[in-house]
């Protein structure tokens, strides 16, 4: 007897045809659907060649009233930065600390984890006896882009916990912050090593290994911060790097590249400008800085003199800049030969100079004499005023 042949679509055959049915009509949907109009999401490319974001111009015009000083001869000269009358130093005192130590580890994909130990008890009572060298459990935050500094649950913030104490008893008192750190190795372990605790530190963003030559600062005595590159006249945003904030980014966009520029390093007591004239012009792009660097409880070092009513109205710590040395200029000797000339009673003033073997050497033979012509070497810090 012949068997009956089945003419029907088989359960396997029909799976294919149903999956081929789902597919197209996935590709339809996919073609007639609108294109997204929302920005992308924020992708950093360490750039291959840092010295890019390094050789940007320096070309800062700062807030008025301003004083330059020049050589004869010379295309620039330091910066001679008036502070108003009715800006004060804040309250410096000794601040809560650590002796915590972080583990960096490299992970196969790429990633590099960084383990903060717990502590409480006795263990947490040493860890505030001396100035913070190392992350507080309690400060560091996570975020999208990585570990950031934030505020305690007690109010201690990073700026309290980290900055150098100013233990000078005497007047005039002087400080100095060398920027750049990070793009050159040697340069930056020099620095590291050879200046004067009391000498801040900030650092590029762009750099390889921020976190960990950060903490080496940190363990060092000095004060360190984060340099944020922002929008200057003449400066092409590709200088400023895939991070620089700028006006035209104004709120999501700036928030992004922010959020990822205060998480290169998980612990610092202070963010500060690299350029920013225009920036710092604009009312509500440097407002939104402030605002963020506030909830972070961070300081900032402003040397174009454009965000102390932002940092006010926000209540950031905030320290102007008195003199600052351009990059490239050779005239670091000149420049820290004016911040002693602007020191008076009362008030200490601030320099800010560009990493360089010649600024490394001037900055070290300056610190050398000044105790004997009266002069006191004090933090960074020291010139910020606002909420302690």
């Amino acid at each position: 007897m012949r068997k009956k042949r089945n003419f029907g679509l088989s359960r396997l055959k029909m799976a294919w045809l149903g999956l081929g049915v789902v597919l197209l009509a996935g590709a339809v949907f996919v073609w007639l659907s609108p294109e997204p109009v929302d920005e992308p999401d924020l992708v950093v490319d360490l750039p291959l060649e840092p010295e890019r974001y390094a050789g940007a111009p320096q070309g800062v015009e700062p807030g008025q009233p301003v004083v330059m000083v020049e050589d004869e001869g010379a295309a620039t000269g330091p910066k001679v930065i008036t502070v108003p009358d009715d800006i004060e130093a804040g309250p410096t005192g000794v601040t809560r600390t650590s002796e915590l130590i972080t583990t960096e580890e490299e992970q196969p994909d790429g990633t590099l984890r960084i383990t903060i130990p717990e502590t409480s008890g006795e263990a947490a009572a040493a860890a505030r006896r001396k100035m913070a060298t190392t992350a507080l459990p309690a400060l560091v935050g996570s975020s999208e882009y990585g570990l950031a500094p934030k505020i305690g649950s007690d109010g201690l913030t990073p700026f309290n916990a980290y900055r150098r104490p100013n233990v000078s008893g005497r007047d005039p008192q002087v400080a100095v912050m060398l920027s750049g750190l990070g793009l050159n190795a040697e340069l930056t372990e020099q620095a590291i090593n050879r200046l004067p605790p009391e000498v801040a530190l900030s650092f590029a963003p762009y750099s390889k290994d921020v976190t960990a030559l950060m903490e080496k600062a940190m363990a060092a005595g000095h004060e360190v911060a984060i340099e944020l590159p922002m929008e200057e006249p003449g400066v092409s945003a590709e200088a400023l790097g895939p991070a620089g904030l700028t006006i035209a980014r104004r709120g999501e966009a700036n928030g992004k590249r922010l959020g990822w520029l205060l998480a290169r390093a998980p612990a610092y007591p202070l963010a500060t400008n690299y350029l920013g004239t225009s920036f710092g012009k604009d009312e509500a792009a440097i407002s939104e800085v402030m605002s963020v660097l506030k909830s972070r409880g961070l300081g900032y070092i402003d040397d174009t003199g454009l965000g102390a009513q932002a940092a006010i109205e926000q209540g950031v710590p905030y320290g102007r800049v008195n003199v600052i040395v351009p990059r490239g200029s050779g005239l670091a000797e000149q420049g820290l030969s004016q911040l002693k000339a602007s020191a008076s009673s009362g008030r200490p003033v601030l320099a800010r100079l560009y990493i360089s073997a010649d600024a490394i050497r001037a900055i070290e033979t300056w610190a050398d004499g000044l105790e004997k012509e009266g002069f006191d070497l004090v933090p960074a810090s020291a010139v910020a005023n606002g909420p302690s």
